[in-house]
């Protein structure tokens, strides 16, 4: 397990996609760190997966 730091890029990132796609912060924040450590990031929830529309993200 790795813990990974909130970098100000990834504060960033997290408000950029905050405000795009209106989601909850810790799915932001979420989001926002596995794209920036160039992470892929699988979301099973399919509601959740349609509202996330950045490079990295993908819906199961």
């Amino acid at each position: 397990m790795h813990y990974l730091p909130i970098t100000s890029a990834i504060e960033d990132a997290t408000i950029a996609f905050r405000q795009k796609n209106k989601g909850k912060l810790p799915d932001a924040i979420i989001a926002a760190s596995a794209v920036y450590h160039e992470q892929e990031l699988l979301i099973l929830d399919a509601a959740l997966a349609k509202q996330h529309t950045i490079a990295g993200v993908a819906g199961v």
